[in-house]
């Protein structure tokens, strides 16, 4: 995986196209096309659409989180981390190079005159709580479902490196009194400007972890990460639903599960190919039929596509701007405001 970062924007557009693509061939592989249109001609769209609201009530989740977790430089209010949170979501789903953080970012900084780095770490934050909620949640369907060894091999090395990025997170927040002294320790040769540029940024940065320093926000931020990560493995059960498949209520959640952690593998705008493939591999643990599981993964695809494009435009639009200032957006802050470290 470090080697896909150390290309450039364009190796790695390449890299992830591939990857789609691979795994779109995969998904489609020995397929029977009429039994997957029949599938989906007999979806209960009841569901589906009691499936849509669980999946908009985790974003309104996800953004009283980030709230929260921006709670010690401003009180930004909801709205405004929703927006943020379906604007980052848009970009992904139609832009390459998963710029959807950045813009985020830049969106929330400039609204609330915050310091970018601070936004970062608070960001940084969610995505370490979002893999520790989504692996406590598919940790036990995938020991009861007759998943492949390479699955829980996965499983269990997501799990060992998140928890070890949060242990990271933690000291980092905890020595955050002591970066003010890196500046003295850094060898003479290095520019001066250059060493305070960087120390500033880290300060900052750490400055956005101050929830792990605050055990009330602390358990709020846990709870909501939770409680999020539940609502939206509702949505997957209702859609199982949906689709009348025979199969236990929690496999949905390890549908859920092996869908995010897929985030984490390079590839096309939207993650086609990528999502459809370990959709129809998370179905797959219980014997359900190639060609339906294909039906629930290209129809809850496309939702969820809908879902980021529709509202996320929406709230780009409330912003007064268009996908052409996004590249810039993540730079183009007003001056911050100072942020406040709770110990």
């Amino acid at each position: 995986m470090h080697r896909y970062f150390a290309f450039g924007p364009l190796g790695r557009l390449v890299v992830g196209l591939v990857v789609s693509g691979v795994c779109l061939a995969l998904a489609l592989a020995r397929v029977d096309v009429a039994q997957t249109i029949a599938s989906l001609l007999h979806v209960d769209w009841r569901f589906m659409a009691l499936g849509v609201g669980a999946l908009l009530a985790s974003f309104l989740i996800l953004a009283l989180r980030w709230r929260v977790l921006l709670a010690s430089a401003a009180p930004v209010p909801v709205r405004d981390t929703l927006s943020g949170i379906m604007v980052g979501y848009l970009v992904n789903t139609i832009l390459p190079l998963r710029v959807g953080e950045f813009a985020r970012l830049g969106l929330v900084a400039r609204r609330h005159r915050l310091n970018g780095g601070f936004v970062l770490g608070t960001i940084v934050l969610e995505r370490t709580l979002d893999l520790l909620a989504v692996l406590a949640l598919v940790a036990a369907p995938a020991l009861l479902a007759d998943v492949s060894e390479a699955v829980r091999i996965a499983i269990a090395a997501a799990g060992s490196g998140t928890l070890i990025v949060f242990i990271v997170l933690v000291c980092l927040s905890r020595g955050h009194s002591k970066f003010d002294d890196v500046g003295r320790r850094v060898p003479g040769f290095v520019p001066k400007w250059l060493v305070e540029k960087l120390t500033r940024t880290l300060i900052r940065f750490v400055d956005g972890l101050s929830a792990l320093r605050d055990r009330r926000r602390l358990v709020s931020a846990l709870a909501l990460s939770i409680g999020a990560w539940l609502v939206a493995g509702l949505a997957s059960v209702f859609w199982i639903i949906a689709f009348h498949f025979s199969i236990p209520w929690y496999a949905g959640f390890l549908v859920l599960g092996l869908v995010n952690l897929g985030g984490a593998i390079p590839s096309s705008p939207g993650a086609i190919g990528v999502y459809d493939y370990l959709a129809v591999l998370a179905l797959s643990a219980w014997g359900t039929d190639k060609s339906a599981a294909l039906a629930y993964a290209l129809t809850t695809h496309a939702v969820n596509i809908l879902i980021n494009i529709v509202i996320g435009s929406g709230y780009l639009a409330r912003e007064g701007l268009t996908l052409r200032a996004i590249p810039g957006l993540a730079i183009r802050q007003e001056r911050p405001r100072e942020t406040v470290s709770t110990g």
